[in-house]
């Protein structure tokens, strides 16, 4: 994110401009203090000169960076500090408290599919079933530890909303990735017959961190145990490898994703002929014209772009051309006292401008 700043002032401070706090300028609700550009302790204190200042309610905001995160959670529980970022383990141990708050982000995890470099994988019934053969609840409660949330479709839940009713697109669209074994057994069989072969063989490339592993062998031991016939073997490997492959065309299965902007329209351009991201090389010129008109004509006509947005997420899936994971999410433990902060599922901090306590 790009943000102008007073040339007069950097020029001034020249090569100290932003080294610690008192080389910056603010212009939010907060100015920042006591940073001298290495310490990890420092404060945010209000800015009277913010447009808002009358609505900012705290003077001051103490922050401490902890990194390990079972010190950061004894300081939460001793009252010591009233916000904390949590993953791993922590996140599953505090399901269905109130200090638990979770942030979708639209950070969207795709087993994304080799069509055109794999024949076996041009067969419909074989992606379809590969789709509803995956337990995405079971892979982000149990496997990822609540840290993200089942996919509805190619566009992550969150990101807009019906201009008419305000509905969500989970509530609009409905779920368009459901799980069904019985249904994918049927047309694993089918499409095995349709290929004319007793058995498949894919190579599931991931990255080598320990969520992608994890993620990799789930999907490894639930696609095998569901489709008697296939066989997933599975590369983790440096994330810039796993990109090259992906990023040549040739592949056959591999751990990818998308995170967009605001605009939905970045979930399913990714996957238009042209686009260099399109790692299927999937070709489809109704797709092309809907991302076309999203893209120009349907800027004025909210009714009609919602629509558009719906058809093209539709028209992936009826053809799966990527197979939806997950949606990533952040956690926090925030005091339940605590409130009119907001959060955004484009990253960052928990903005703390309008937040107060309440008794």
């Amino acid at each position: 994110m790009l943000s102008p700043v007073k040339q007069s002032f950097v020029e001034e401070k020249g090569k100290d401009y932003a080294l610690n706090a008192d080389n910056l300028l603010a212009t939010g609700p907060f100015k920042l203090a006591d940073w001298n550009g290495t310490n990890v302790n420092w404060k945010y204190v209000k800015n009277p000169n913010y447009w808002d200042a009358k609505n900012v309610s705290f003077n001051e905001i103490d922050v401490s960076v902890v990194k390990d995160v079972a010190s950061k959670v004894n300081l939460f529980e001793s009252g010591q500090i009233d916000g904390v970022h949590i993953t791993g383990d922590y996140v599953k141990q505090y399901q269905g408290k109130k200090e638990l708050v979770t942030v979708p982000s639209l950070r969207a995890t795709n087993l994304e599919l080799g069509i055109s470099s794999n024949k076996n994988l041009q067969n419909l019934n074989l992606r379809k079933a590969l789709s509803l053969a995956i337990d995405r609840k079971q892979l982000a409660s149990a496997i990822l530890n609540g840290e993200a949330t089942p996919a509805v479709g190619v566009i992550p839940n969150g990101i807009a909303k019906n201009p008419e009713t305000g509905k969500s697109i989970a509530d609009d669209w409905g779920n368009l990735v459901p799980t069904d074994k019985d249904e994918a057994k049927t047309l694993f069989k089918k499409a095995l017959g349709e290929l004319g072969v007793d058995s498949v063989k894919f190579r599931l490339v991931t990255s080598d961190d320990d969520q992608s592993k994890k993620i990799g062998q789930y999907l490894q031991a639930q696609l095998q145990d569901t489709l008697p016939g296939l066989t997933i073997d599975v590369a983790s490997v440096p994330s810039s490898v796993r990109f090259e492959e992906m990023m040549s065309y040739k592949f056959d299965l591999a751990l990818g994703g998308w995170s967009g902007t605001w605009d939905p329209t970045s979930y399913v351009q990714q996957h238009e002929t042209s686009y260099e991201h399109n790692h299927s090389q999937w070709k489809s010129q109704e797709l092309t014209d809907l991302v076309n008109d999203l893209n120009t004509k349907d800027g004025n006509d909210f009714k009609l772009r919602w629509q558009h947005l719906e058809e093209a997420n539709k028209y992936l899936i009826d053809n799966q051309v990527v197979i939806p994971l997950v949606q990533a999410s952040s956690s926090y433990l925030i005091n339940p006292k605590l409130s009119g902060y907001v959060t955004s599922s484009l990253g960052g901090t928990v903005d703390p401008a309008k937040a107060k306590f309440t008794n």
